[in-house]
């Protein structure tokens, strides 16, 4: 098991983008990812800043951590909110994710994102 932390902005009018930086930490190393994300959705307005950590499970090889993630998701904040997500990528690797969001955004779709090994 590892864990990941993770920092990332997000602004949306029907489309939302998402955008940042995180490090995972497996095996007693610390690894820097990309965050990006483009997600078109039935309601997506606004902005907002996302401060994330969380635990990843299924993860043997550390080559298998990058991908694209989805999960359904729903969130609404309006100056402070917390959000809880559980994304799943290609190769089985699940991340469970706490974040605490900051902004006014309201947003209902079908999330994807892609994490990238730097």
């Amino acid at each position: 098991m590892g864990t990941v932390a993770l920092q990332a902005k997000a602004a949306a009018l029907g489309v939302g983008f998402t955008w940042g930086d995180g490090t995972l930490t497996f095996g007693g190393r610390r690894y820097p990812f990309e965050v990006k994300g483009i997600t078109i959705t039935i309601a997506d307005v606004g902005f907002g800043r996302l401060s994330g950590r969380g635990r990843v499970y299924n993860l043997k090889r550390v080559e298998d951590f990058s991908g694209t993630y989805a999960a359904s998701t729903g969130e609404a904040t309006v100056g402070r909110g917390l959000a809880g997500q559980i994304q799943v990528n290609a190769a089985g690797v699940q991340l469970r994710i706490d974040n605490v969001t900051r902004g006014a955004r309201l947003s209902g779709s079908a999330d994807g994102i892609q994490l990238t090994l730097k």
